[in-house]
Parts: structure tokens; C-alpha cells; sequence
């Protein structure tokens, strides 16, 4: 942090400015304390995503065989997804927090101010985070739309994800995040700008002219359509799979009551034993054909609740890009500033939640234990 000898105080006429900004619809005082602990908070919440999603990729490859199952590889490279958007998400935090220091340090007439402007540094943090998080998405959609077409149609589909081609899918994903946000890049840099507030020289964010019109392209065309059609998608989805568990515990508890039935009938003789045997098999095959194997039950729960997570997880990002598509004041600089900053804060609290609770099913769960207390042995 920086003191700025010829400028003691913030000018008084920039602080005057930012008065109208700072009242917006969110009282200062009340957007300082929220923001600080927000940012904060994100900053423990990125941490615990940093572990966790490390583990995760250690367990994945102490369990073995990930790069031969193209499911096991696709929920790996999720895991990859999700940690880089913790990384970022963390370095999005700090910059947050610094830019809501230096508006403290305005409003309190400070000379401090940090070499670089937060806002430069958070905004390519952001820009790399939505590349993650986009990616993140294209998985989770993917994942839940095979499971469901496993479950439709498991003769056309079951074993149809080979691992060549979850690792192309996966580097499809990411090539068209990162496409997504060249546009963005090309019309933003770091530049010696001048900050008017404390008279001084220091690295900045520079946007060419047409850079809002860029932003609104994108948004139009990637950053509204795409959560909207994949929480759609991932409700039609757990309809469908919610109801193959359904079906699927009621063929296995009818074929325990009709083997109990045929148990307790075995003394009738063996022509009779032998046509119930018959009848029994036949119940058997329908209830395969109709049902789901355990090992498929648990990869269906298992994506039902990561489904259910992000849809709860990402209605605040889609609302606050919403906002931001009707309102022209919702932005930095303009009267609801603070405001923006604080959903900002909370979507992206929101998303990183999401990107921490990885934990797969229990087989998994119980690989993580041994592989942390004893050096990756199995117990």
C-alpha cells in the first residue's frame, strides 16, 4: 500500500463526485461491512475449494482406472474445472477486497491507495473465472444429459463415452469459454493511467471505447442464454433420472417380495417350484431391463444432486446478469455501484460453493481418508 506525499487527502471535489455513486441503493456504510465480509468470506470459501478439489484429483488417481472410463475421466476434468475456478475465485477475492479498501479510504478523505488499481487485477480475475465456471457448466450439462439418454435408451447409449472422447469434449468446452472472452480481452488492458482521487500515476484498467458495446454482445449472444438453457435442460434431467431411481427401487424391492414368496412356497413340489422359478426370472429380466443396476443408481444420484446444486447455485449469477442487461445504471461507475459490487460478491460466493462440494459417491468418499492419512496406500 502506498502514501501519496503530495496529495495528502483525496481531492474534495472527487470525493464529491462519488457521493451520489456511494449513497446508490445500497447505503456506504452498510456496503462496506457486507462487502469486506463477502469478500472474505469467498477468500475461506476458494481455500476450502483449493483442497478439496485437490483431493479430489489425487483420490481419482490413487482409485485407478480414470483414463480408461470416460465417466470417470469426465467428472476428473470437472474437478480440473472446478479448481481453477477456486484459484481464481480467490484472486478475485482479494482484488474485491482491496478495491473496497481503497472506497473506504476515499470516503474517510486517506492518502492510501494500493501500486495498482484492484479493479484492473479483479477484472481479468472475473474474466477467468467465467472461462472456468462456462466450462463448468458445459460439463455438468453434458454429464446430465448422457445419464439421461443411458436411462432412455441404455442399449443405444450405455458405454458410449469412451475416455478420447471425454478428454476432446472437455478441450471443446474450455476453447469455446476461452472463445467466448477473447472479444472482452482484446478490448481491455493494464495501462499507467491517472487516478484524479489521490493525483497520481499507477497501473489501470484501459478499455477501448467500444468495449460496452463488446460486453453487450457477449452477454446477449453467451451470458444469458447459456444459464438459462442449462438450468432448464438440468431440470428436465432430474425429472427424468429422479424417476428412474423411482422405478428403479420399486422393480427391486417387487423382485425381494416375490423371492421371499417363492421361498416360502418351496415345499408345493418341484414342478410347481420349477414354474414360480420361471415366472421369477422372467420378473428378474423386466425388472433389469426397466431398472437400474446399482452402480448406475448411485451415478444417478450422484448426478441429481450436483444437478440440483448448481441450478440453486447459479440463480444468483442469472439474476445479477439480468440486472445488468435492463438496468444501464447496474455497473461500476454509475448510481447502484455498490449494489453491483455486493451481488457480484454473492454470485460469486454462490458459484464457488458450488465448485467445493465434490465429494462423487460414497466409494469415493471412503478413498479419501486412506489416501490423506496413509500417503495414498489403500486400507
Amino acid at each position: 500500500m502506498a502514501y501519496n506525499e503530495n496529495q495528502t487527502t483525496p481531492r474534495s471535489t472527487e470525493v464529491g463526485q462519488l457521493q451520489p455513486v456511494l449513497a446508490g441503493l445500497l447505503p456506504f456504510g452498510t456496503f462496506i461491512v457486507m462487502a469486506q465480509s463477502a469478500a472474505c468470506a469467498n477468500c475461506l470459501v476458494s481455500l476450502f475449494g483449493i483442497a478439496t478439489n485437490t483431493l479430489n484429483l489425487k483420490t481419482f488417481v490413487a482409485m485407478g482406472g480414470v483414463f480408461t472410463d470416460g465417466v470417470a475421466l469426465t467428472f476428473f476434468t470437472l474437478s480440473i474445472s472446478d479448481l481453477g475456478f477456486c484459484v481464481w475465485s480467490l484472486c478475485w477475492s482479494g482484488s474485491s477486497l482491496c478495491f473496497v479498501l481503497e472506497k473506504r479510504f476515499v470516503a474517510s478523505q486517506l492518502p492510501y491507495y494500493f501500486p495498482v488499481d484492484p479493479r484492473a487485477m479483479g477484472f481479468y480475475s472475473y474474466i477467468m473465472m467465467v472461462i472456468f465456471g462456462t466450462t463448468t457448466t458445459l460439463i455438468t450439462v453434458y454429464l446430465a444429459v448422457m445419464r439421461c439418454l443411458c436411462v432412455v435408451h441404455p442399449l443405444a447409449f450405455r458405454g458410449s463415452l469412451s475416455p478420447r472422447k471425454a478428454g476432446v469434449l472437455f478441450a471443446l468446452f474450455l476453447a469455446f469459454s476461452v472463445a467466448t472472452r477473447i472479444p472482452i480481452i482484446s478490448s481491455i488492458g493494464i495501462r499507467a493511467t491517472f487516478d484524479l482521487r489521490w493525483n497520481v500515476t499507477r497501473p489501470g484498467l484501459w478499455s477501448q471505447p467500444n468495449k460496452e458495446q463488446v460486453k453487450d454482445g457477449i452477454r446477449s449472444g453467451v451470458d444469458v442464454p447459456l444459464p438459462i438453457v442449462a438450468e432448464v435442460i438440468l431440470t428436465v434431467c432430474i425429472i427424468v433420472m429422479t424417476n428412474a431411481l423411482r422405478a428403479s427401487t420399486q422393480f427391486r424391492n417387487q423382485s425381494t417380495t416375490s423371492s421371499i414368496q417363492t421361498s416360502g412356497q418351496a415345499h408345493t413340489g418341484h414342478s410347481e417350484l420349477t414354474r414360480q422359478e420361471d415366472d421369477q426370472s422372467s420378473k428378474n429380466g423386466r425388472a433389469k431391463s426397466k431398472g437400474l443396476s446399482p452402480k448406475d443408481a448411485r451415478v444417478v444420484k450422484q448426478l441429481v444432486i450436483l444437478s440440483l446444486l448448481f441450478i440453486v447455485c447459479n440463480i444468483p449469477k442469472l439474476a445479477r446478469t439480468l440486472a445488468d442487461a435492463l438496468e444501464p445504471e447496474f455497473m461500476l461507475g454509475r448510481r447502484y455501484e455498490n449494489f453491483y459490487e455486493m451481488s457480484n460478491q454473492i454470485h460469486v460466493l454462490a458459484e464457488t460453493f458450488n465448485s467445493t462440494l465434490n465429494f462423487f459417491n460414497t466409494k469415493f468418499r471412503l478413498q479419501i481418508i486412506p489416501h490423506k492419512v496413509c500417503g495414498g496406500q489403500r486400507v
